[in-house]
């Protein structure tokens, strides 16, 4: 999915269910699973520095994901020192217009407490998105270091989906 939805996963000790106003707000966005791909498994030099404006470095080392359509990598913007996650895609003519859609619903939804915030995007051989990283990380990983959620937990998570 392209939109990456921010879970609120901090709120789930005291959890109060609350209809999600990404659903009322954004109906009209187009969610779905574009045909971007990855020929090869890429890694973070493949990502060059002339290919993120020169403005960003990448770290590496520091694998945040891993997914059908790349890897997901720390970066630090080199003049404001701050970090972000850095994937790029592959895609072919007709997914990199859609995509370029999508890119434009992800700017209308800056700010959206649910929506995790593009920061950067850059078109050249590969999409490169820059995006905030988030304190918790994806879902799984958040299940992974603190095991199962409480049914009411999962119905708040399942809400913001």
């Amino acid at each position: 999915m392209l939109l990456s939805l921010r879970l609120t996963l901090d709120t789930l000790q005291d959890h109060h269910p609350v209809f999600s106003p990404f659903l009322t707000i954004a109906l009209w966005v187009r969610i779905k699973q574009l045909s971007c791909y990855v020929d090869v498994p890429y890694s973070a030099e493949e990502l060059s520095p002339l290919s993120l404006g020169g403005a960003y470095d990448i770290e590496a080392k520091t694998i945040l994901s891993f997914g059908a359509s790349g890897s997901v990598f720390h970066a630090t913007h080199k003049m404001t020192q701050n970090r972000v996650a850095v994937k790029g895609f592959l895609c072919d003519y007709e997914s990199r217009k859609a995509f370029r859609c999508e890119l434009a619903s992800l700017h209308i939804l800056l700010g959206h407490p649910n929506v995790v915030n593009l920061i950067d995007a850059f078109d050249g051989k590969r999409i490169v998105l820059v995006m905030e990283v988030e304190k918790h990380g994806d879902l799984l990983s958040y299940l992974e270091n603190h095991g199962p959620l409480t049914e009411d937990a999962a119905m708040h998570v399942m809400r913001q989906l």
